[in-house]
């Protein structure tokens, strides 16, 4: 009996079942393109990635023209339902978290609320794509204004799963500094007035202390427990915390809760990884709180917490 190869007996089933072939060739190119996907994603990091229509339409407009289109959105409406604001133009202020550049292009995450003291959020951030190459760097301040292009969603570094909102812009713009002009002096040609001296009474003020960082307490935590209130003077107050004694990465969990009140108010190590350390502001105060520690694993956190007044 004549022996026949496996691609031959492919070949003629494919002579007799031409749908089989179609349907199997999908299946392949399905299976590379989604290995294509998952090699290009990026964990931890923004990635540069090709522009799309977006882009290349408000690159073509004539920026005066753009600017007239801009419409009002805070973050809040937009992160609320990103999609319903795609293709629409806006302009936003803010602090660069995160760039990166390959040639004319990149991707950059912007923060886009000032919580004052110098401090932009780190929660409320978009996803700002770009087509020419910008000299700005983390931690500028730049503008931007383009399409808004619903959500994009990323790996973070403890591989979690982060959806915030997007846009495309053609040019990053580096925030100026503006100052204000002295007006000029009105000068005459006629003789000066004389006028009689006028006596004038100084009130001295009392010198004012600039805000500064005040240390409340620290707080070695080993097991799950709640601390002690603690009294917060201030409107800004943060937790500078660390695990070093954590081998096996792992997630705490700490909480801010005020006596008597039914609830958290925010999260301080979630969504970070021990071991590692940190610092993380808050903004509730003044006011009497607790936290609240959950550690899974025989180390101890230490927590220090210092008040801005």
């Amino acid at each position: 009996m004549e022996k026949v190869n496996f691609m031959e007996r492919l070949g003629r089933s494919f002579e007799k079942h031409p749908i089989l072939g179609i349907v199997l060739v999908v299946f392949i190119l399905s299976v590379i393109v989604s290995s294509i996907s998952d090699s290009n994603r990026s964990k931890g990091n923004v990635s540069v990635s090709s522009t799309d229509n977006h882009v290349v339409s408000i690159c073509d407009q004539d920026p005066t023209a753009l600017k007239s289109r801009v419409m009002a959105v805070s973050y809040k409406q937009l992160s609320k339902d990103p999609a319903s604001f795609d293709g629409d133009i806006a302009t936003f202020k803010g602090q660069i978290l995160q760039i990166q550049q390959s040639g004319d292009e990149g991707v950059m995450r912007l923060s886009v609320t000032n919580l004052g003291y110098g401090v932009w959020s780190p929660n409320d951030v978009i996803y700002v794509t770009y087509r020419t190459a910008t000299p700005a760097v983390e931690g500028d301040i730049v503008s931007v204004t383009g399409a808004l292009t619903g959500s994009q969603t990323y790996t973070s570094q403890a591989n979690f799963q982060i959806t915030i909102p997007s846009m495309n812009v053609c040019v990053v713009e580096t925030a100026s500094k503006t100052t204000t002009a002295t007006p000029a002096k009105k000068t005459s040609s006629a003789a000066p007035v004389q006028s009689a001296p006028q006596q004038t009474t100084t009130i001295p003020t009392a010198p004012t202390t600039p805000a500064s960082w005040h240390t409340v307490q620290t707080i070695t935590a080993n097991t799950t427990e709640n601390t002690a209130p603690f009294t917060i003077q201030g409107k800004q107050w943060s937790v500078q915390w660390s695990c070093p004694s954590l081998n096996v990465p792992t997630t705490p969990t700490v909480r801010v809760y005020s006596p008597g009140s039914a609830g958290y108010k925010d999260d301080i190590a979630e969504p970070d990884v021990c071991p590692s350390s940190n610092t993380t502001y808050l903004y509730d105060g003044p006011g009497t709180f607790y936290l609240s520690v959950g550690i899974f694993s025989p180390a101890a956190m230490i927590m220090t917490i210092q008040d801005y007044y």
